[in-house]
């Protein structure tokens, strides 16, 4: 009889593997929050992630990124960030009084 083609099998399984959902932890104003690994978000993607996941901003916080070596960046909400294991965000309310 024939018998199934092992190696088809395992790539099969490991196409299946690699569609899953890549995640990672990111903390935003300290706390734990779990994004979809992905190229980049929105800044607005970024504030609507951890509120969805119980972290105590708003959509209209001021959001800005900080990397592994200390440098930061303000991120609007149409700018984009490269989501990585080494950033971290902090959102502030927005001061503007003008």
């Amino acid at each position: 009889m024939n018998e199934p083609h092992t190696e088809q099998s395992h790539t099969d399984k490991q196409d299946d593997v690699s569609k899953r959902p890549r995640f990672v932890v990111i903390p935003v104003n300290t706390e734990p929050v779990r994004f979809e690994k992905k190229d980049e978000l929105t800044g607005l993607e970024v504030k609507e992630t951890a509120i969805d996941q119980g972290v105590d901003i708003k959509v209209d916080f001021v959001l800005t990124v900080v990397h592994a070596g200390g440098h930061s960046r303000q991120v609007g909400d149409s700018d984009t960030v490269k989501i990585t294991e080494n950033i971290e965000f902090f959102a502030i309310p927005d001061d503007d009084n003008s």
